[in-house]
């Protein structure tokens, strides 16, 4: 579901519009992908809790692209899209122990809060508190008032509080935030911003004042969000339409 700074719940289905602003809720046992106008994808994994807090793509206006997420609670994986090729500096998520900068990748994300029973590391102990990252393919940093570290592709990645310095974690350690396979299929050909089916990146600029995608308009999606909780949004009324938000169930 996603909760709109208006104070609106809607249950999010194939198609649904995803708003800066929205927050992201999945319950137990559910998936959600999110695709961007700009070609990327959010994968949203169960018990979780993710803010767009900002999001600016127009295929023509490079230099005014901005992706900010903000992981509340939970789990997530991005795949990053033209935002993240062109302008790996203005695209990051935060999390409440430190922020993580891209450079063109797709990583997972997992900030256990006494709230990750049933999760394992790859040695299948018990995940500790803290925010676990793996890298599959470029390469990303992760900063707080500790310090910074690079993390690429093979690599997994370990914070564990705001204070404290984030680590490459050993393998055995290790935390592979998985989604299922099928969530990662290209499928390009149901993509509704993007009848030449390659990927919402090309002919993705949407009208500023509608959730229908256009390719006339020089003024693609263009917002930015406040704070997670509801705060101000921005322009929320101009959309950030999801190629689809859908629910997969009985995965974990």
């Amino acid at each position: 579901m996603a909760h709109r700074p208006s104070g609106e719940t809607i249950l999010l289905a194939p198609h649904s519009p995803v708003e800066v602003g929205d927050v992201l809720v999945s319950e137990a046992n559910s998936f959600a992908r999110i695709r961007f106008n700009d070609g990327g994808d959010l994968l949203v994994r169960p018990h979780s809790r993710i803010t767009i807090k900002q999001y600016r793509y127009n295929r023509k206006r490079p230099e005014r692209d901005a992706v900010s997420l903000n992981l509340v609670q939970g789990g997530m994986r991005v795949i990053t899209g033209a935002v993240g090729r062109r302008n790996p500096g203005k695209h990051h998520v935060t999390t409440p122990t430190a922020t993580v900068g891209i450079r063109g990748t797709d990583f997972g994300l997992q900030q256990c809060s006494g709230d990750c029973a049933g999760l394992r590391d790859n040695s299948g102990n018990p995940l500790p508190d803290g925010l676990h990252i793996d890298v599959q393919s470029g390469t990303i940093f992760a900063v707080n008032a500790a310090g910074s570290i690079d993390i690429s592709a093979g690599q997994f990645g370990f914070v564990g509080d705001s204070q404290t310095m984030p680590a490459i974690a050993p393998e055995p350690q290790g935390f592979l935030v998985s989604v299922p396979p099928n969530m990662t299929d290209p499928d390009e050909s149901d993509n509704p911003l993007d009848p030449g089916g390659d990927g919402g990146v090309q002919g993705s600029d949407t009208n500023e004042n509608s959730s229908d995608s256009g390719s006339g308009s020089d003024d693609s999606s263009d917002s930015s969000g406040g704070d997670d909780g509801g705060g101000d949004s921005g322009d929320s009324s101009v959309p950030m339409t999801s190629r689809y938000a859908t629910i997969f169930s009985g995965f974990l």
